[in-house]
């Protein structure tokens, strides 16, 4: 089974520094998935695209961007336009915040499951203080 995965973030440094570790998770995958589509939502910045060209050699990631709005954040808008604009038919997308650290495993154990599953998972919030065995690469 093949797994795709769609990303909605946003930009600004409070927000970089997670999805750098996103997807650091992902290259750490015991799976590697199919393709990976960031999507900035409010595609006013260009760090999102900077860190996304950083992981390119790394994981099949590439960025797109939605057109700046004087609408919050729309995560559901950048899901939907991420399924949108896959460049492979996957059998399963699997959806990450922008803030959301994989397990290893996360990409296969999705691989497995019947179509018809819909599968969620729990989170817990950290800040860069929290991780002191991390180390943010520079970008």
């Amino acid at each position: 089974m093949t797994v795709s995965v769609v990303i909605p973030t946003t930009g600004g440094w409070e927000h970089i520094w997670r999805l750098q570790l996103v997807l650091e998770s992902l290259v750490l995958q015991n799976e590697q998935p199919l393709e990976v589509l960031v999507v900035d939502a409010d595609g006013s910045t260009m760090e999102v695209q900077e860190v996304v060209r950083y992981f390119a050699d790394q994981l099949p990631v590439r960025c797109i961007r939605l057109l700046e709005s004087e609408r919050a954040f729309r995560a559901g808008e950048a899901r939907n336009t991420g399924v949108a604009n896959l460049r492979f038919k996957p059998d399963r997308v699997l959806f990450l915040d922008g803030d959301c650290v994989a397990q290893d495993n996360l990409v296969r154990s999705h691989s497995g499951y019947h179509p018809s599953y819909i599968v969620a998972g729990a989170r817990c919030h950290v800040e860069p203080r929290d991780m002191p065995d991390l180390s943010l690469k520079e970008v």
